[in-house]
């Protein structure tokens, strides 16, 4: 290693044996590496939420303020444009050595304020992330010279999970959960907000829920219009046995049960566990509706053979004329379904159903 400012002195001999010694030379080696970066974040990546469906990806949002050194790398083959290198692992590393360099979904971005650096991870050694996995992001400086602090920023362990947004009207709202929710924000505020009154109809009375299951509807008051985020627990990734899918048990009258997809879905396909026997059209209830602040109440269905088989018109922004018009019974979204006798309400939350051609 060479020492900062160190003399050095160069002995030239020729082939005759005879020695030239020049003057003694003082050359100066850069070897002080930037600062650690600061303010290094790194959260779940959000889905891709609307009224009328979630669509979610594994990934892990990464951001880190700048640094002020004016000796940052800016070399021609920077990490897509930057003077940062960032590193991924899924185990606690003992040093970046033993990381692997994260690719960015897209860009390494500027933040409005132009003080910080944003990045978006999905890959990890070739595969996307695992919902619910443990993972470690570092992220180092560069400097030209290609010092690095070798007393690096990391975060860890982190999870991404598959997640969506609620978005609830000020007043009544009729609301639901598509699947389990992870443990940690399963609780009623988490869900629906700090001051929402949850209530649900367990079919012989109102009860005040403690934590949002799915399979169920609920009726939740909010004093102001709000959105909130919620995280599915996630499938386990060690030798931990996997969930029975959800259900619930529905006795004859008046019961309020919640979508169980996070896509849009034909009653027919969601309410198909209440099919009465192996008739087509036979079911355990007649009437479904449901509620919404602009909307009010509505949603009827005809249980008869055509409307088995009608699609879901995407252009239709509204879930009460949604269900009156295609059948289309939608995520987040609440129902009252009338049983004319018991039944058990089955989870279609694992069903994939629009499968590619």
């Amino acid at each position: 290693m060479c020492i900062r400012d160190s003399p050095w002195t160069v002995r030239i001999t020729d082939c005759a044996g005879r020695i030239y010694q020049p003057d003694p030379f003082f050359i100066s080696v850069d070897t002080t590496a930037p600062a650690p970066v600061s303010n290094l974040t790194v959260v779940d990546a959000f889905s891709d939420t609307t009224w009328y469906y979630t669509y979610d990806e594994p990934g892990l949002y990464v951001c880190w303020d700048k640094n002020t050194e004016e000796d940052l790398y800016d070399g021609a083959d920077a990490y897509y444009g930057t003077p940062y290198a960032v590193f991924i692992s899924d185990f606690e590393p003992s040093g970046i050595e033993e990381m692997e360099l994260a690719m960015p979904v897209s860009s390494i971005y500027d933040t409005i304020d132009n003080k910080a650096l944003f990045m978006h991870i999905g890959m990890y050694q070739g595969k996307p992330l695992v919902y619910g996995k443990d993972y470690w992001v570092a992220v180092i400086a560069l400097d030209r010279a290609g010092n690095y602090d070798e007393c690096f920023t990391m975060c860890g362990p982190v999870q991404t999970y598959e997640d969506m947004d609620l978005t609830l009207d000020a007043g009544w709202n009729l609301k639901s959960v598509p699947r389990r929710l992870a443990p940690f924000n399963a609780d009623t505020c988490s869900v629906f907000g700090e001051g929402s009154t949850v209530i649900y109809w367990d079919g012989a009375c109102w009860q005040f829920p403690k934590t949002i299951e799915p399979c169920k509807g609920y009726w939740v008051y909010t004093p102001e219009a709000c959105e909130t985020n919620v995280k599915f627990k996630p499938m386990p990734v060690g030798s931990a046995t996997p969930d029975v899918p959800a259900s619930l048990d529905l006795c004859a009258g008046w019961q309020m049960i919640g979508h169980t997809s996070t896509q849009p879905a034909h009653w027919s396909e969601t309410l198909g566990s209440l099919q009465s026997d192996k008739i087509i059209a036979n079911y355990k209830f007649s009437n479904i509706i449901t509620y919404s602040q602009n909307e009010g109440w509505g949603g009827t269905i005809n249980l008869g053979f055509l409307d088995l088989f009608a699609q879901p018109e995407s252009e239709i922004p509204y879930p009460v004329q949604t269900l009156e018009s295609s059948g289309a019974m939608v995520p987040g979204q609440g129902y009252w379904i009338f049983m004319k006798e018991d039944g058990t309400y089955a989870s279609i939350e694992n069903v994939e159903l629009y499968q590619a051609e």
